[in-house]
């Protein structure tokens, strides 16, 4: 899966599961910059093929990020 493909999938995840679009959007930006930095410190890292790996796949993050938004607005 391609990187835009994953943050793609991502933001679905975020907006199926009710989170606020800035909120989904200032996430996608802050794993993108993790990512992006991580790819630069291993020049060898196989990009394409370990996104999930590395970040975790959308559908956890998503499922994480929703309990964190729902135990900070409570």
């Amino acid at each position: 899966m391609t990187f835009q493909r994953w943050r793609d999938h991502l933001r679905h995840e975020l907006h199926k599961r009710g989170l606020p679009a800035r909120y989904s959007t200032r996430l996608i930006e802050e794993l993108t910059d993790h990512f992006t930095d991580m790819q630069l410190e291993n020049q060898s890292m196989e990009a394409q093929s370990s996104i999930d790996e590395v970040l975790g796949t959308p559908e956890m993050l998503a499922l994480a990020a929703k309990k964190e938004f729902m135990g900070s607005t409570f």
